[in-house]
């Protein structure tokens, strides 16, 4: 016999009053154990399905064991993570460097370019005052001579 609902329950039991009003003794005992193993299966089943204390405490511990494994995995990930970003900054202080040195370099060529530059320009303006020199004598040369 399957497991019977409330509904299934209460019909059974009209069934075996009505029989036992009827006289039928033998069919409602029949019915009756019917029942009454229907009943005992269900709470068997029902027994052996709902979890005990121990089965809880074993889950309880289970998952705490759990959590405590995933605890650890975050701790070394975090660690790894502190000393990957460390190699990172060790890194950038290494290329931030190398820049420091780079913008040194063309800072110490462009004061080179600078004086270079600077004596040219220097250089440039004596031979143009001297050209303009030479110019001015040449016009008074020429302008002292009359032809």
């Amino acid at each position: 016999m399957a497991s019977l609902t409330i509904e299934e329950t209460r019909k059974k039991v009209h069934v075996i009053v009505s029989q036992l009003q009827k006289g039928s003794f033998d069919e409602a005992e029949e019915n009756l154990s019917d029942v009454l193993v229907t009943i005992q299966k269900d709470y068997l089943s029902l027994e052996s399905n709902v979890p005990r204390n121990h089965d809880i405490a074993l889950l309880i511990q289970e998952m705490r064991n759990g959590f405590s494994t995933m605890n650890k995995r975050f701790e070394q990930m975090d660690k790894r993570f502190d000393d990957l970003i460390h190699q990172m900054d060790k890194r950038f202080e290494q290329v931030d460097k190398r820049f420091e040195q780079v913008d040194k370099r063309f800072d110490d060529l462009i004061h080179q370019m600078d004086k270079r530059f600077s004596f040219m320009q220097w250089t440039f303006g004596i031979f143009l005052s001297l050209v303009g020199i030479m110019q001015a004598l040449l016009l008074g040369i020429l302008s002292a001579k009359v032809f």
